[in-house]
């Protein structure tokens, strides 16, 4: 009686079309170069045109899995074509081991056939991986993104609120002295900037100071820490306020030109 003979194993691609994806082609290319490589077949492909992958495994790869036959195998370019999430990728492998199936994933290196493509499958599975790779981590940017955005938006919105508030105390500030200066004039009061020569021996000690060497910087230090009030208002000196010694000497020369 002749004994029957075995069917060989067989290894069908899987690929998965739609907007979302790796053209076919690409898909294709990769997976008979991975084949190429590995002294690996490719004995039929199915093409699966359903919509993007939700909670469950689609339909159309569900009936892949039921050509497979003990021993057979199922290549995809990648496993994000196969399974959305760790539930999803559980259930594909539960079936496989149903029939004693291989998986080979080209992107991973996955292939279930060998020692260690079980071992990195069992990482994937167990989800410590499989969270922070495929469309998980697409998710996971685009939230990360998302949230970056949102704290740069409140950041930017309060130093907005700033520096509003910053030119309203501003202009607030002016009009009280446009308010001040007005009411100086209907008393028949004279209006106009104060000045260093309004205070002659203040400007005489500044003029000692600067002669002696000493900085405009370290005359604005002294002045505040003797607590002399600015002539201009504000609550303290600044090297800028404090003019330069050829200025004093210049405005002296003036008024010693000036008739008597």
């Amino acid at each position: 009686m002749a004994s029957m003979e075995q069917p060989s194993p067989r290894l069908i691609a899987y690929i998965r079309a739609g907007a979302s994806y790796e053209p076919c082609k690409e898909q294709a290319v990769a997976m008979h170069a991975y084949c190429a490589g590995q002294g690996l077949e490719i004995g039929s492909t199915v093409i699966d045109r359903s919509g993007p992958l939700g909670d469950r495994p689609s339909p159309r790869l569900l009936e892949t899995l039921d050509l497979l036959g003990e021993g057979d195998g199922l290549i995809a370019a990648e496993l994000r074509l196969l399974a959305s999430g760790a539930a999803n990728l559980e259930e594909l492998a539960r079936r496989l081991d149903g029939l004693a199936g291989y998986l080979v994933a080209v992107a991973e290196g996955i292939d279930t056939g060998t020692h260690g493509g079980k071992r990195s499958f069992e990482v994937f599975r167990r989800g410590s991986r499989w969270e922070s790779s495929g469309a998980d981590a697409l998710l996971q940017d685009t939230r990360r993104h998302a949230s970056q955005a949102e704290r740069r938006a409140r950041l930017e919105g309060r130093r907005e609120g700033e520096r509003l508030a910053v030119e309203r105390a501003v202009r607030e500030h002016r009009a009280k002295i446009r308010a001040g200066q007005a009411r100086a004039r209907a008393n028949g009061l004279a209006v106009r900037r104060r000045s260093l020569a309004d205070v002659p021996e203040l400007e005489s000690r500044i003029h000692a100071l600067l002669g002696q060497g000493v900085s405009r910087s370290e005359v604005a230090r002294i002045l505040n820490a003797e607590g002399v009030p600015p002539v201009r208002g504000g609550r303290r000196w600044w090297p800028a306020s404090v003019p330069g010694l050829q200025t004093l000497d210049e405005r002296r020369a003036r008024t010693a030109a000036l008739p008597p």
